[in-house]
């Protein structure tokens, strides 16, 4: 069992396979890893590549006049011993900054933040009407490795960097 992580342990992530919003469903899952490893008192707690898993919370695929748009939220990584380790989406608008980040999820006007507005969520309804959306291999997002309530500070930090 490993020790439990600061509740402002940050962990960048990247997603794994491309998700659409012309096939994803509510309540389907999607995967992402770790970039990066995590360390606590120097030894490694989440090494780089560590998968995770996440649930998609809603998807709406593009439509007469609409364009589509999912949300994903992730929910753990699961450790090479099979442990896992829960994980907060990180709401902070400058998340990635320092992290020498190129291909950030895109953001999306409305409920769950990622670099900018929204986490792991996709809506070009204005951008890009009538268009499903597709979040890429390699989107990069933020977390907190931690299910503590005490996260809710750590929205409000700094990121390091």
């Amino acid at each position: 069992m490993i020790p439990p992580l600061p509740p402002c342990t940050q962990v960048i992530i990247e997603t794994v396979k491309p998700v659409s919003s012309a096939t994803a469903r509510a309540g389907d899952f999607f995967q992402f890893k770790s970039v990066g490893a995590v360390l606590l008192d120097g030894a490694v707690v989440i090494p780089s590549g560590t998968p995770g898993y996440g649930v998609v919370i809603a998807a709406q695929s593009a439509g007469r006049g609409h364009g589509g748009s999912i949300e994903l939220w992730p929910l753990y990584f699961k450790l090479p011993d099979g442990e896992e380790i829960h994980v907060i989406p990180d709401r902070r608008p400058n998340a990635l900054d320092g992290q020498g980040a190129s291909m950030h999820l895109p953001v999306y006007a409305g409920a769950i933040p990622l670099p900018g507005v929204g986490l792991f969520v996709s809506a070009y309804n204005s951008l890009r009407k009538g268009k499903d959306v597709t979040i890429p291999v390699g989107a990069l997002a933020s977390v907190f490795a931690s299910d503590s309530p005490q996260t809710a500070k750590c929205q409000s930090q700094q990121p390091p960097g």
